[in-house]
């Protein structure tokens, strides 16, 4: 089991999260053909499937609904799993997702005891003949409510590079973005119950499945310094086709104003999820390969 080393607390603009650096990704994306605006540097970034509904522009306040209770599946240390990104039928991206075990050391010996984790990695490169791109991310979560506490992203093309690193305390998130143009850092208070965007799709394999489940909650963008809220809604059951064969699935809609994202978790252990489905881009991701870790990662105490 690793080990790795909590990071200490800060104010909104501290300048320690500048230093962090982590291997690995969740969210998938593509660069735009044009560069964003107001300071953005010198790669624009539109996200695709997974997050694409949660960097559109988005009114309304942030949800103090705490939704139901987690309910984890069997994921094992070390599982990992592969997706194709399709657009017509033509796969585009690659992305490849493990989870580790590990755990947090305090940064103070006397602050207390070690705290379990789970580190979601995630790569996405292109498909056979797409441009270049790679985007590599990891976030950190608590073991016990997958809230996260700290990640990195980096996100590079042929001409550009973008890094994010985001350090997450109690009501509050420290997000440093550094591009060609320098480094932003801001800090960003937090609602209750706020998960990353970036691994969206990993906390939903721990929603309850039972059809009708419905509930509000918020999400952190750390690449746009934003909170989100969406809703969460378990809808019918689904069989999905995918590169290891037919799996049935609970079928998850996270929507927000004018963007809706469908995600199909699987109904038995370990609940993987199986795939997504942007209903704006008709982008879509499945499940062509996947390798059992050594153990049940359990959740509890």
């Amino acid at each position: 089991m690793r080990r790795t080393k909590c990071e200490g607390g800060g104010g909104a603009r501290s300048e320690e999260g500048r230093g962090m650096r982590y291997e690995g990704h969740w969210s998938t994306g593509e660069p735009s053909r044009t560069p964003r605006a107001g300071g953005g540097g010198k790669i624009g970034h539109r996200t695709l499937v997974l997050a694409s509904l949660l960097v559109a522009a988005i009114a309304g306040c942030v949800s103090d609904d705490q939704g139901p209770g987690l309910a984890p599946p069997a994921w094992q240390d070390g599982e990992s799993a592969g997706y194709e990104i399709l657009r017509n039928d033509s796969a585009i991206y690659r992305v490849r997702v493990r989870l580790v075990f590990s755990e947090e050391l305090p940064a103070v010996r006397a602050a207390g005891e070690p705290v379990p984790t789970v580190l979601v990695t995630s790569t996405a490169e292109p498909g056979e003949g797409g441009e270049y791109f790679y985007d590599s991310l990891t976030v950190v979560l608590r073991r016990d409510s997958l809230m996260p506490l700290r990640s990195y992203r980096s996100i590079e093309t042929g001409i550009s590079e973008l890094e994010v690193a985001a350090r997450f305390e109690p009501g509050r998130v420290t997000i440093s973005k550094t591009t060609v143009d320098g480094v932003q850092e801001e800090g960003l208070r937090l609602p209750r119950g706020c998960y990353s965007q970036d691994v969206l799709g990993t906390v939903l394999r721990a929603v309850p499945l039972a059809p009708g489940t419905s509930f509000r909650t918020n999400l952190v963008v750390p690449v746009d310094f934003r909170v989100v809220p969406v809703k969460v809604q378990v809808l019918g059951t689904k069989l999905v086709g995918t590169g290891l064969g037919d799996i049935l699935c609970r079928e998850v809609a996270v929507s927000s104003p004018g963007r809706e994202t469908r995600f199909w978790v699987e109904l038995a252990e370990p609940r993987r999820l199986v795939g997504l489905r942007d209903l704006q881009s008709r982008t879509e991701m499945r499940l062509v390969s996947y390798e059992a870790g050594q153990g049940r990662l359990d959740i509890g105490p």
